[in-house]
């Protein structure tokens, strides 16, 4: 009888700490969560709409219309699909760590949401710094 008891304690100590360690990990998503919405919210408000604008403005050689084409289409991107998509995967994420049997799954998701705000970034900089050469140019 006393190994019974024993053996229930033990279950019942292995359970909760299995629960909270599931609740530790759901905290952190969230506060990741709110990490990647503020870094998406940070990237969107960006200047680079100002500077599309303005170098819409120059007046550019048929190369450098070409070159200023191609980066407004990547911005068009970015700006339309990639930030629908970022959301997407943000609210993906919130929704699988609501869900305490899918919270390493949210965490994947939040690592996919980092990677593609890492991308988007990158994008970014190379747009920022084309406009920047076309400006000096014309």
């Amino acid at each position: 009888m006393e190994i019974v008891v024993f053996i229930l304690i033990v279950g019942i100590i292995i359970l909760l700490g299995f629960g909270l360690f599931l609740l530790f990990q759901r905290w952190q998503n969230r506060y990741k969560i709110q990490q990647v919405e503020r870094q998406k919210e940070k990237l969107f408000d960006m200047t680079i709409f100002d500077e599309v604008a303005a170098a819409e403005k120059l007046s550019l050689t048929d190369a450098q219309k070409a070159v200023f084409d191609e980066v407004n289409q990547r911005w068009q991107t970015v700006t339309k699909a990639d930030f629908a998509t970022l959301e997407t995967t943000i609210m993906m994420a919130e929704s699988l760590n609501a869900r305490p049997n899918k919270v390493f799954a949210a965490k994947r998701k939040i690592a996919s949401a980092n990677q593609r705000l890492a991308e988007m970034e990158k994008t970014i900089f190379e747009i920022r710094q084309t406009l920047a050469k076309l400006q000096e140019k014309a």
